[in-house]
Formats: C-alpha cells, structure tokens, sequence
C-alpha cells in the first residue's frame, strides 16, 4: 500500500512541475507578443527560447527537447514561416541542451548563458537566411546590425531570470530517485 501512495506523489509532483513549465511557456509566449511588455530601445526578445532552454537544461535531452519542440510550434504560430519550421529548430536545440547538461557541463548560469547565447544565435542567423538572404534583399548587414543581432542579444539575456525560476521549479518539484 505504502508504494501505490509513493507512485500517486511522484505522479502528482510530475504533473504539477510539467503543468507550471506549460504556465511559465505561455506567460513567456502571451509576454512576447504584446508590444508595450516588454520592448527594450525597440529591442523584442524572443521569450519562448530561453524558457524553452531552461527547462532541456534541468529536463535532460527526451524530455527537454519535446518541451522544446512544443514551444517551437507555439512560436511557430506566431511568426510568418512554414509551420514546423520552429518546432524542428527548437528539437534540436532543445535536445543539444540537454544532452551538454547530462553528460558535459552542469547546469550553471554561465551554462545558461553559453547555451542561451547559441541558441539565439542560430535561430537568428537561420531566420536571417530563410528569411531575408534567400530572398536578396538590399542592406542586409544593416539590417543585421541593427535588428537581428540586438533581438538576440537581448533574446540570450532572458535566459537568466527563466534559469533561476526553472531552477526553483525543478528544486521544489523534483522526483526522489
């Protein structure tokens, strides 16, 4: 008996860290597309990638990369690309993040923001590709400079207060081994 009740508390905890990382995913989804939220000097950062970073990194690669990957088809919504298109980046992404957490590097704040920092940077350098350099437009590197590179500057930052809360999550909710 003692064991069904233990099975019932992991499931329990289980579904209450998933369903508050679910929350957190569309606070930072509903937090980016309103305008007047959070527009730093112009600057909107992409918050569904550093949430979705966050939790591959305390998560580990399976279940890090399927957080991941929703959050890419909940940003994929939003944005003028093939469906998928996000969803597949952020796969991987989010399994990469999790693998570098479980077998190489612990999961640290300047972890966080080396991966944050790598994330951005290739999404936004896919995106400038797909987007605008296939396409051949004029004054790309301006366009560079001074739109993409500041959204992923300051898209990589946001990872630190998304890593503390995700961190608290996982430290609260935890399943004993």
């Amino acid at each position: 008996m003692a064991s069904d009740t233990s099975v019932f508390r992991r499931n329990i905890r289980s579904i209450l860290k998933w369903t508050i990382y679910a929350l957190l995913l569309l606070a930072a989804y509903i937090a980016g597309q309103n305008p007047f939220v959070l527009n730093l000097f112009g600057v909107r950062p992409i918050l569904i990638l550093p949430v979705a970073i966050s939790v591959a990194m305390f998560e580990h690669e399976f279940s890090g990369a399927i957080f991941a990957a929703a959050a890419g088809i909940l940003w994929g919504i939003s944005s003028d690309t093939v469906f998928g298109y996000y969803a597949i980046i952020l796969l991987v992404l989010g399994a990469a993040a999790g693998l570098i957490c479980s077998y190489g590097l612990s999961p640290n704040l300047l972890t966080a923001l080396l991966l944050s920092f790598g994330a951005s940077m290739i999404t936004g350098l896919l995106d400038f590709f797909f987007l605008y350099v296939l396409w051949g437009y004029n004054g790309l590197s301006r366009f560079f400079l001074t739109s993409m590179l500041p959204t992923i500057l300051v898209t990589a930052f946001f990872i630190i207060p998304f890593y503390y809360l995700v961190r608290l999550i996982n430290g609260k909710l935890q399943l004993p081994k």
